[in-house]
């Protein structure tokens, strides 16, 4: 089987879910106004990185974030400040990730994840810091976002069994042309992600799934969502 036949494709288009309400500024599940990280990132020398880590996760939602290093990717250690307990780090790669439980909500400020260049370098870049806010439902969360859902592929595109979903990536932007913000989603049990800090206009959403040997699948059918 190519490699071409053994990507997955995705059982149907995820939803983008209207969020109505707004937060409740006493409230801690309020999202601060310095929730969303800048994308600009630092860099020092031969380590660049980049990208938003969102802002805010409902309770009971996957998040998951993964910095983008754009040069000498080989031989790069990362580590990580300021971690909430409930999420997961992994120092190769750099990607944060975990599922809030309802103990959980609240904002979590003074998270910064660092690359070093390969030993014997000095070379080294951050992101950060940056807050998440964990809300308790869609209906606090605020209306900035957008709650994409989609249902989990079990099949390849020539009709065998997916059996090595690895996880997906999450694609966003202004021109559906062009989705340039990305999220990788490394649970391969996740179903929803909420897209956070969005501007005024249109955005739009697509989805795609790798496996473990890292085969990539085609993007899904495009999603969008108006910010007001």
């Amino acid at each position: 089987m190519s490699a071409c036949q053994s990507i997955t494709r995705l059982a149907s288009l995820f939803a983008c879910a209207v969020l109505l309400a707004a937060c409740n500024d006493s409230s801690p599940s309020s999202s601060p106004s310095n929730a969303m990280a800048s994308a600009a990132s630092t860099t020092a020398t031969t380590v660049t990185l980049s990208g938003t880590p969102p802002a805010q996760v409902v309770v009971g939602a996957a998040y998951s974030f993964q910095p983008q290093a754009s040069t000498q990717t080989a031989g790069l250690r990362y580590s990580v400040m300021g971690k909430p307990a409930w999420l997961t780090f992994n120092a190769d790669t750099g990607a944060l990730s975990g599922t809030p439980a309802a103990a959980n909500v609240g904002t979590y400020s003074g998270i910064s994840i660092l690359a070093y260049g390969p030993a014997g370098s000095a070379a080294q870049a951050s992101i950060g810091p940056f807050a998440i806010s964990v809300v308790s439902s869609p209906a606090t969360a605020t209306t900035n976002s957008a709650h994409l859902k989609w249902v989990a592929p079990t099949q390849n595109t020539d009709g065998t069994p997916l059996t090595d979903l690895a996880g997906y990536t999450v694609y966003w932007g202004t021109d559906p042309n062009n989705l340039t913000s990305t999220a990788k989603l490394t649970d391969a049990t996740a179903t929803s992600y909420a897209v956070t800090g969005l501007t005024s206009g249109t955005w739009y959403f697509a989805l795609s799934t790798y496996t473990s040997a890292g085969t990539d699948s085609a993007l899904s059918n495009i999603g969008s969502k108006t910010i007001g």
